[in-house]
């Protein structure tokens, strides 16, 4: 009987096999991979996933400075007089002031008005009072209609994109903003502290073309639609560029910035080409337009919706990261024709080396290695939306003369190689 292996709090049973199986590979896996291993052995068998906080706090403090208010809070707005549906989100922070400046948020198709997003706390913590509204309950539902149940989910997409579609989307929007409106100057808390004379129009996806739609609505068109509100400034994330589009657009209403990436590809198959995102900017008529193209992130990541939140509105299977091995995929399974609620999350696992790892150990370490330069590119491209989109905002709704000088002059080169911002 072989002795018993002595342990100690701080290196656990399982660290000592794992300290011998890797030892063993040494020869072939390198004394840094060992030394790695051993490492994360002394505290935990798995080594930690996380991002470099002190490159990210670097970018950061080099970036466009403005403020960051915690505490924020989400208030269900409930629908009065003849307007119904499901209710409306704003979002605020605690700090007492002057009337806040408004962005109104319209999220992606099959987002409900309290769906998660990132961008909502982020531009909330920046002093604004953030509106989130679906305007159409079909927009909210599309992925559990009967319609979706064909799993034919580009079709379905599209036609929440014709003209028809559209107009009733554009009309009940305007009805929901006169109606919030009219709370507010009556005194209605919270309302009461929104301030419609500075307000920005912002959406994603969908909601992305309906501000586009917006932003270059011909007087008459406009008054049809019986719309009022004219914003400071139009933000469209993953823009929308209908590739039948007819000449002649109004010229933009107000300065716009997009936002997009070169993978920034729908899961439902409406935009299936990344460069259908950039067209939007190359389309778009008069006025100023910013084209900000972050490096490689998802559709949903741009949607804020992080990789390790679940929309309620999509009850599907997540991708799980694979090993690569040689002569097999990496990029796991397309669950798109699998579901009947939605297509799945476009995140991929991360980038591993190509050579195969000699043990299981090795391929944790690479694993996590990998994860934590994902981890790493994602927040600081958290930090590069947030610091140009927040200086958009300033620069357009809050009129600030400091925040324009930045994002003409010194974001472009601050995005370090890992964006990019077109300026026509």
């Amino acid at each position: 009987m072989h002795p018993p292996i002595p342990t100690s709090p701080r290196t656990p049973l399982a660290c000592h096999g794992l300290a011998a199986r890797t030892a063993a590979a040494g020869a072939r896996a390198g004394a840094l991979l060992v030394g790695l291993l051993l490492a994360a052995c002394s505290s935990t068998d798995t080594p930690k996933e996380e991002a470099d906080q002190g490159a990210v706090a670097r970018l950061r403090s080099a970036g466009y400075v403005h403020a960051h208010e915690a505490g924020v809070a989400r208030r269900t707005i409930e629908p009065a007089g003849r307007e119904r549906g499901a209710g409306y989100t704003l979002a605020t922070t605690a700090e007492r002031g002057a009337r806040r400046p408004v962005i109104v948020y319209l999220p992606p198709l099959g987002d409900t008005g309290n769906s998660p997003c990132r961008w909502i706390d982020l531009w909330a913590g920046a002093g604004y009072a953030v509106l989130t509204i679906q305007p159409l309950d079909d927009d909210a539902q599309i992925w559990t209609s009967a319609e979706a149940r064909s799993g034919d989910f580009a079709r379905v997409g599209r036609a929440r994109y014709r003209d028809d579609v559209m107009a009733d989307r554009i009309t009940r929007l305007a009805h929901v903003l006169e109606d919030l409106r009219a709370r507010g100057a009556a005194g209605e808390a919270p309302l009461a502290g929104l301030d419609w004379t500075r307000v920005a129009l912002a959406g994603a996806d969908l909601g992305a073309y309906t501000v586009q739609t917006i932003a270059t609505l011909a007087p008459q068109r406009r008054a049809a639609l019986e719309w009022t509100l004219i914003p400071g400034a139009y933000l469209a994330i993953s823009p929308y560029a209908r590739r039948d589009a007819a000449p002649g657009s109004a010229p933009a209403a107000a300065p716009m910035l997009m936002i997009s990436s070169p993978t920034d590809v729908d899961p439902y198959g409406v935009v299936p080409d990344a460069a259908q995102r950039h067209q939007a900017f190359e389309q778009a008529v008069g006025g100023e337009a910013y084209f900000l193209e972050l490096s490689p992130v998802s559709h949903r990541w741009l949607a804020g919706i992080a990789p390790d939140q679940q929309n309620s509105a999509e009850a599907i299977a997540r991708r799980t990261p694979v090993f690569r091995e040689p002569g097999v995929d990496n990029r796991g399974r397309d669950f798109r024709n699998e579901a009947h609620t939605a297509p799945a999350p476009d995140d991929e696992p991360p980038e591993l080396p190509d050579a195969p790892a000699a043990t299981r150990a090795e391929r944790d370490a690479q694993l996590a290695l990998a994860r934590n330069r994902q981890l790493t590119r994602r927040a600081m491209n958290e930090v590069r939306f947030d610091d140009v989109s927040v200086a958009f905002f300033d620069a357009y709704v809050r009129a600030n003369p400091q925040a324009r000088a930045w994002l003409r002059d010194s974001a472009a080169n601050w995005l370090q190689g890992a964006g990019r911002l077109d300026l026509r």
